[in-house]
Order: structure tokens, then sequence, then C-alpha cells
């Protein structure tokens, strides 16, 4: 079975998702709603791939950066989708209700994978300025982990985030998370390249504050 025939019994049928595709040449209800492209300019820092200048202007380009006829089919990039589906699949996983997966696999997805090994020589690249925008801007030197689902942070951080909570970016700056222990998860979607952008990690900081907050108050 082809993993888009899959995908659509399995997860987006399960979810009442209709805008998922790899192919959206082949669905107007995908290919009508493409947003358009922008890139920060000044280019690529040669070295860590980010944005070479933050504060660069943001300029709407026509290049879509993938081929949409040529892109591959994969497990881990080329799928197209709207912000809404793709929060009702985080939150499932957030709230373990089993729509998606077992419980005991959720379980599994959010173990630290890594050897201690690994961890230690890992340990000093999220303290690396540049490198860290890739990692949704956390606080130079924030442990961290991999577990089977993403990047998993290792210790509470001051704007809510606890220890074990589970990140991620794509390629044009988006980012989710998921916080199991608060049922709170959420993903902030842009078009903008390249990735690591520090102004977006910024802002997505910032919603994620008032997240917490909103969590908080709602438990007094």
């Amino acid at each position: 079975m082809p993993l888009e025939n899959y995908l659509e019994k399995n997860v987006w049928g399960r979810l009442g998702i209709k805008s998922m595709t790899f192919h959206p040449n082949t669905k107007p209800v995908c290919l009508d709603k493409l947003a358009d492209m922008s890139i920060r300019s000044e280019g690529m820092n040669p070295i860590f791939g980010v944005p070479a200048d933050p504060d660069g202007k943001v300029d709407n380009i026509d290049d879509r950066i993938w081929n949409l006829e040529t892109m591959g089919i994969s497990a881990g990039a080329g799928g197209y989708g709207n912000l809404v589906d793709y929060q009702k699949i985080l939150q499932s996983i957030c709230s373990n209700d089993e729509k998606l997966l077992k419980r005991s696999t959720v379980e599994e997805m959010f173990k630290p994978q890594l050897s201690e090994a690994t961890r230690k020589s890992f340990k000093p690249k999220p303290a690396i300025p540049e490198l860290n925008q890739s990692y949704d801007g956390l606080p130079l030197g924030t442990q961290v982990d991999y577990g089977l689902g993403g990047c998993l942070i290792m210790e509470d951080l001051p704007a809510g985030r606890k220890k074990g909570i589970m990140i991620w970016c794509g390629y044009p700056n988006l980012l989710w998370f998921c916080d199991r222990d608060a049922g709170l998860s959420g993903i902030l979607r842009t078009q903008i390249y390249l990735p690591g952008d520090p102004k977006v990690n910024e802002l997505f900081g910032e919603w994620e504050k008032e997240l917490y907050k909103k969590v908080g108050k709602e438990k007094l």
C-alpha cells in the first residue's frame, strides 16, 4: 500500500483530515491554498545554515523551495496540509487518546533514546548561538535528548516548559511542541526560508508563554 493511502486510512481518516497529501497537484483543496514562500535577505550563514542576518528584510519569492512534481515521499518530509489538521494529530498524541496510537506506543515515543556517550558528545552543540536557533532558540546550554518522535527537553525551563516536553522544527520555520503533563500542544507555521530564523523563534516563545499563562490561570 502506498504511504499516502496508508496515512489516509490509518491517520488522516481517523481524525477527519482531508487537507493532507504528498501530491498537492492532484488535490485542488490543497493546491489552491498553498502559501507563497519568503526569504530573509542577506542569505545563509555558511557554517550553520541559518539566516546570516537575523534582522534582514523578509521578501516574497516565487520559488516554493520544493518541486511539487518531483518531491519524494517519505515518513519525514514531503507532506502538505493545513495548520488546523496538523494540530489535530499533535493533540491526539499529546492527550494520548488512542485514536492514532496505543498508549504504550506514545510512551515509547517520549523516552530518551541517546546513549550516554552520544548525549555527552551532543551536549555542547545547543550552546552554540547560531546552531541553537535550529532548536527553537532554547536557552543556551539547555539539556536535550531525542525520542522517537522528536527532540526532548530534559530540564524545566522558565517560560513554562517542563522536563520531558517534545519539540520539533520544520524547514520553513514550522515549530511545534507537545507537553503531555500540561495537556498542552501548539504549532506555529511560517513560510519563511531559511530555517532557524531568530525572529520566528522569538515570536514562538512569546506565544508559548501566553499559552502557559492561560493554562496556569485555568488550574487556579
